[in-house]
């Protein structure tokens, strides 16, 4: 993408198919030329204007001229009636005056590169686009609008403030309380303290915002009869035979009011079926992802034996243990916290869904209480400033403030890459090739 900079561009900004409206926008500095080649007549900035398109029929053309565009470019956008044959023969004669196709990303990414938004913003808009529930959308919105950037900002400032105390007390150990090595500390903590309360606040993007539990467990345990009591359909094949499920479902419940993310997954025992283990194996993998998990084990036979262990050591606080059969009778050790029921009957089903209630009011809780969805690049780079400044705090108050200088400038050039301020091709490409193409 940087080498096109100097290049106009074209795309569709609306989704395929066929629609009251299609949108193609033109970006660069022959946008306007082009256009004007096309129609034989110019156009006024911001003045949109009824033209004859050859080969796409009558549309409606605006003018923007750089740098107030989206892009920070000369950018053209044309509104033609919604059927792709008129989007393509427009971009074919766009092609034959020098445009070329869009990359996924490029108008936004010109928009990044001419400082119309900073980097951040870029992902937030990427993020709306994605958003699948209304508090990801307003999350969205605070990322795209600069809220997140801001904050950023205003860490910046500290550090800024930071490396300027240890720059005067390496210089100027004599001159003041600036100078001196605990004034140094005192602002570089304060940094720290701030990098760490944004990065405390954000919580990494929640996907679609509804949260996934696996239902998993030895062949037979009922995964399959569960998911299909849950779900209200036959969806999953229930036989009397051992590792029927070789391949998991995914299904869409309400429980409570609230949306539940309900996956069966295949049998966990290993096994000297080739496919039945590579089904293990790919369980084992989606369990990793899951938000929850619900391990079903059998309520006619004792805990002993039935791998609850296995799963608590593996996924620690995100299992629960379900005990599934009651109808073939309950074993005294299944007297406790857990839901006893039977997949079969129905009987005890309460429990189940109490469970993933709770579950999902939680994950709602946690949600709408983190000040920003961030994505794994943005998450991991803040721990990053705030390691690299709690690293020089701690050796501002051992007087080893060159090396405290230097970790705060490591953190600076954290802080840039995350802004998006120090670009680099490889990682501008991979954020903007998960845009549509006309973004």
């Amino acid at each position: 993408m940087l080498r096109r900079r100097g290049e106009t561009v074209a795309a569709p900004a609306t989704a395929p198919g066929r629609a009251a409206l299609g949108v193609v926008r033109i970006s660069g500095p022959k946008a306007l030329g082009a256009i004007r080649s096309l129609v034989g007549r110019t156009f006024e900035d911001r003045r949109p204007a009824l033209a004859s398109l050859p080969e796409a029929g009558r549309a409606m053309v605006t003018f923007y001229r750089g740098p107030r565009s989206y892009t920070g470019e000369d950018l053209v956008e044309v509104a033609l009636h919604g059927n792709p044959l008129l989007e393509e023969a427009l971009l074919r004669r766009l092609g034959e005056e020098g445009v070329l196709p869009a990359l996924p990303g490029e108008f936004t990414f010109r928009a990044v590169l001419n400082g119309k938004m900073d980097l951040v913003q870029a992902e937030g808009i990427a993020a709306l686009i994605d958003a699948q529930t209304p508090l990801q959308v307003r999350r969205a919105l605070d990322g795209a609008n600069g809220a997140l950037s801001a904050r950023l900002g205003e860490i910046k400032e500290k550090m800024t403030e930071a490396m300027a105390c240890l720059e005067a007390a390496i210089e100027f150990p004599e001159e003041g309380t600036h100078g001196e090595g605990p004034g140094a500390r005192k602002a570089v903590e304060e940094a720290a303290a701030a990098a760490r309360a944004l990065s405390g606040s954000c919580l990494s993007a929640p996907g679609s915002g509804i949260p996934r539990v696996s239902i998993a467990g030895p062949p037979n345990a009922g995964k399959s009869t569960l998911f299909n009591r849950l779900a209200g359909n036959e969806k999953a094949m229930v036989t009397s035979v051992s590792g029927t499920t070789r391949d998991g479902l995914m299904e869409e419940v309400r429980i409570g009011g609230r949306a539940v993310l309900i996956e069966d997954t295949a049998g966990l025992f290993a096994s000297e079926d080739p496919v039945t283990a590579l089904a293990a194996e790919r369980a084992e993998a989606s369990l990793d992802g899951a938000e929850r998990i619900i391990w079903l084990a059998d309520a006619s036979r004792p805990r002993a034996g039935q791998e609850l262990e296995r799963a608590a050591a593996r996924w620690g606080g995100r299992v629960a243990v379900a005990a599934n059969k009651a109808d073939l009778g309950v074993h005294p050790d299944w007297t406790g916290k857990e839901p006893v029921f039977s997949g079969l009957t129905g009987e005890g089903m309460e429990g189940v869904r109490a469970l993933l209630s709770d579950w999902a009011e939680a994950e709602e809780r946690r949600q709408r209480e983190a000040a920003f969805f961030v994505n794994w690049r943005q998450e991991q780079a803040l721990k990053r400033v705030a390691d690299h400044l709690e690293r020089a705090g701690e050796l501002a108050g051992t007087g080893a403030l060159e090396l405290a200088a230097q970790e705060v400038n490591d953190g600076a050039a954290v802080l840039a890459d995350l802004a998006g301020e120090i670009p680099s091709e490889a990682v501008l490409d991979h954020i903007f090739a998960s845009f549509c193409i006309g973004k």
